[in-house]
C-alpha cells in the first residue's frame, strides 16, 4: 500500500508539473533559425532552448519554398525579442508558439503563405483559435501566396508518411528477397537426393541444372515471384515464395511449406525451350505424416484432378522427421489449377483450401511462363 501511494504522489507531481509547463511563457531573444519552425530562444539568464513552432509545417528540405520558408521566419523573429508559450517537449525540442509584440508568429507563417496549418497536430487547440488559423490559411490560399502558388504542393506531413511507407515496402522486398533466397537454397539443397529418385529423364536433367543456377547474382523479384536465369547454363526458374500453411486431417493439423517452381531449359535448339512445373512440400514433425499416404489431389473448381505420388525424401534427427514431397505436373493441368476461381489440395490424409492470395502467385506463374 505504501509503494502504491508512493507511485500515485509521483504521477500527481509529474501531471502538476506538465500543466505547469504547458502554461508557461518565457520572455528571450530569437538568436538563430534553424528551419521554417525551428528557432534558438536565449532566454534573459543567458540559457538557451531550441523553440518549435506548434500547429504549423513548413516544405521538407529540397521542396520549393523549404529556404524561403526559413527566411520568411528569420524576417519575422531573428535578433528580436519574444515571447514563448510553452506547450509541450521533445527530447532536445521545445513545442509552442513565439509571439512577437502579441503577434502569433505560428498564425503569420500560415497567413503569408509561408506554411501550412498542421491539422494532424491540432488536436488540444482551442476552437476559436483553430478556427483563425483555418480562416488565415483560406485567405493565403485563394490569394495564392507562397505554397500555395504551386499547385498541388504536397504538405511536408505526406511527404513524410509517403517516405515512411517507401521504406516499410522496401523492408517488405527485402525480407521477402532473404526469404526467396532461402527458398533457392532449400531447392538446390533438394536437387542431389532428388536426382536418385525415379523421375523422368527431362524433369532430372532440368533440376540437376537449377541446382546450377547462380541466383544471388541474378536474383529479381516480379509480381511476388523469384526469378531467375543463368545465361550460360540457359536454365531458368520461376517460384513462388515459400508459403506456411496447415493442413488437417480427422486426426489433427500438420504445419507444412509449399512453394510451386516453374524450371525451363532452352539449351536445345532441336527440341526448343524444356520446362516442367514442379510442387515442393516439405513438413517437420515428431513421427511420418507422408510415408504411407502422399498422394496429390487438387480439386480446381469442383473438378478433382489426381496429380499422383510424390518423390519423397525424408530424414531424420533428434528433434524428428523432415519429409520432402515432389510433384510434377503438366502444362495444361496447370493451367487448370492456375485459373480456378476455387482451389482446394489434399495431400495424402491431409487437405485445406487456398485463398485468394496463393491462387493469385499460380496464376503469376502461369502467365510468367507462357
Amino acid at each position: 500500500m505504501k509503494n502504491t501511494k508512493t507511485i500515485l504522489l509521483i504521477v500527481l507531481s509529474l501531471i502538476t508539473a506538465n500543466a505547469a509547463f504547458a502554461q508557461s511563457r518565457i520572455g528571450g531573444k530569437v538568436i538563430e533559425i534553424i528551419d521554417g519552425k525551428t528557432a534558438i530562444v536565449e532566454m534573459q539568464n543567458g540559457s538557451r532552448l531550441t523553440a518549435e513552432l506548434q500547429y504549423i509545417e513548413v516544405p521538407e528540405s529540397g521542396q520549393p519554398f523549404s529556404e524561403i520558408a526559413k527566411q520568411h521566419l528569420g524576417a519575422l523573429v531573428l535578433n528580436q525579442i519574444i515571447e514563448f508559450r510553452a506547450r509541450g517537449f521533445r527530447p532536445t525540442v521545445t513545442v509552442g508558439q513565439i509571439f512577437r509584440k502579441g503577434i502569433d508568429i505560428s498564425q503569420q507563417m500560415i497567413r503569408d503563405g509561408a506554411a501550412w496549418y498542421a491539422v494532424p497536430q491540432k488536436s488540444g487547440q482551442d476552437a476559436a483559435e483553430s478556427e483563425t488559423y483555418q480562416s488565415q490559411e483560406a485567405q493565403a490560399k485563394s490569394e495564392k501566396l507562397g505554397i500555395w502558388s504551386i499547385e498541388n504542393l504536397k504538405p511536408s506531413w505526406q511527404i513524410r508518411a509517403e517516405a515512411e511507407e517507401t521504406q516499410r515496402q522496401q523492408e517488405k522486398i527485402a525480407r521477402k528477397a532473404a526469404e526467396d533466397m532461402a527458398l533457392v537454397a532449400e531447392i538446390q539443397q533438394q536437387q542431389k537426393p532428388a536426382v536418385k529418385r525415379q523421375m523422368s529423364s527431362e524433369t532430372q536433367m532440368l533440376t540437376t541444372s537449377a541446382a546450377n543456377i547462380k541466383m544471388p547474382a541474378n536474383m529479381k523479384l516480379v509480381g511476388g515471384l523469384m526469378v531467375g536465369y543463368d545465361p550460360a547454363a540457359k536454365v531458368g526458374l520461376i517460384a513462388t515464395p515459400m508459403m506456411k500453411m496447415e493442413v488437417a486431417d480427422g486426426s489433427g493439423k500438420q504445419a507444412v511449406v509449399i512453394q510451386i517452381v516453374y524450371l525451363y531449359y532452352d539449351g536445345n535448339e532441336s527440341k526448343g525451350r524444356q520446362s516442367n512445373y514442379l510442387v515442393f512440400v516439405d513438413s517437420e514433425s515428431r513421427d511420418f505424416k507422408f510415408l504411407k499416404y502422399n498422394e496429390l489431389i487438387v480439386t480446381a473448381d469442383n473438378q478433382k484432378i489426381v496429380i499422383g505420388k510424390a518423390r519423397r525424401t525424408a530424414r531424420t534427427d533428434e528433434f524428428g522427421v523432415k519429409e520432402g514431397l515432389e510433384y510434377e505436373i503438366k502444362k495444361n493441368i496447370f493451367a487448370k489449377i492456375a485459373n480456378a476461381a476455387n482451389l482446394e489440395i489434399k495431400v495424402g490424409t491431409y487437405s485445406r483450401k487456398l485463398d485468394g492470395a496463393v491462387q493469385l502467385l499460380l496464376n503469376n506463374v502461369l502467365q510468367s511462363s507462357l
